[in-house]
């Protein structure tokens, strides 16, 4: 600004004087927005004052409990925003767990590492459905029926058996690596002879819970002409419900339930078989059997001491209709 712009003192004084005699707030409101630093600019913001309502004791006291509310309600605010910052981070943290959990527990499904579980509920047995179709590899069959704990099939080589519920027994070949012919030594057409007392001991295991136990005895029978329809040994049979498993098998994740069968035979043969039965879904799902004690003539192949029998599903077929329980 020159110096020919900047109002004169004369001019500030006739100004002031015109705003005196207005005497009205807007006057020296004016006044103060173009002198703020005039020689009566303290005089202005005096008037200006003077037309403000003066408060009472009341509305000051009603104003300071209002800026402390204010303020509380920003402090309650913060602390709000805190707790929710931590809260989330708690969830996530525990989020990050059950899912590394849940990843290490799943590889170890997917890796062949069993998890296991506990039987709380007794768990009744399911027979699978007529039509079923399973192959363990060497083991196939086809289910054709059956009553209670019974299961009848038909093998790949057309031999009708039947399968003693899950507990000790694959079928009538129960000591064949192979249910054929050929591969018995000098023996023909096996098969197994429970009384109808040692039935209901076997199935008294049923319904599963977990350390149930049972006993039982069978006759192992050859056809043949040595043996024909001579009792060639007989067994005591043992049979314990282990624990709960899920193990994946065939593609599949199962609940199983395993059960352990010790065999001790007159002849002194002995085996340990474990065995892991899907409950909701009435498959047998895997079997160990190892062989062990005397080794006797006239065996079937497979079941000399050091010998070890494998089955495991690798392929399931269920009729039209049904769904399959697995996890």
């Amino acid at each position: 600004m020159d110096r020919q712009d900047v109002p004169s003192e004369d001019t500030e004084l006739a100004i002031w004087k015109l705003v005196e005699r207005a005497g009205d707030q807007s006057g020296y409101e004016a006044y103060l927005a173009q002198f703020p630093k005039g020689k009566f600019a303290a005089a202005a913001k005096v008037k200006i004052a003077s037309f403000r309502p003066p408060t009472t004791n009341e509305e000051d006291a009603e104003l300071r409990r209002l800026r402390r509310e204010r303020q509380k309600l920003a402090a309650e605010r913060a602390r709000l925003r805190e707790e929710t910052a931590r809260a989330r981070a708690e969830l996530e943290n525990q989020r990050q767990q059950i899912a590394s959990r849940t990843e290490r527990q799943s590889s170890r499904v997917s890796e062949g590492a069993p998890r296991p579980w506990k039987i709380a509920e007794p768990i009744p047995f399911v027979r699978l459905p007529v039509g079923t179709e399973l192959n363990y590899g060497s083991w196939a069959y086809r289910v054709t029926g059956g009553t209670g704990y019974r299961t009848i099939i038909r093998t790949r080589g057309n031999d009708v058996k039947t399968i003693f519920g899950a507990v000790a027994v694959l079928g009538e070949g129960i000591f064949s690596t192979h249910p054929n012919p050929a591969e018995f030594d000098t023996v023909q057409n096996p098969r197994i002879k429970l009384e109808a007392g040692e039935e209901q001991k076997m199935d008294s295991l049923w319904p599963l819970r977990e350390d149930a136990r049972t006993e039982f005895g069978l006759q192992e029978i050859y056809d043949s002409s040595e043996w024909s329809g001579a009792t060639f040994d007989t067994w005591k049979i043992r049979s314990r419900v282990l624990r709960g498993e899920d193990i994946r098998v065939a593609g599949n994740v199962f609940r199983a339930v395993v059960i352990s069968t010790e065999g001790s035979s007159d002849r002194g043969r002995k085996f340990e078989q474990t065995l892991w039965y899907a409950p909701d879904s009435g498959l047998i799902l895997k079997l160990v059997r190892r062989w062990d004690g005397a080794d006797v003539q006239h065996t079937l192949k497979g079941t000399n001491p050091g010998d070890v029998q494998q089955y495991e599903l690798i392929h399931f077929v269920f009729p039209s209709g049904h769904k399959m329980s697995a996890n």
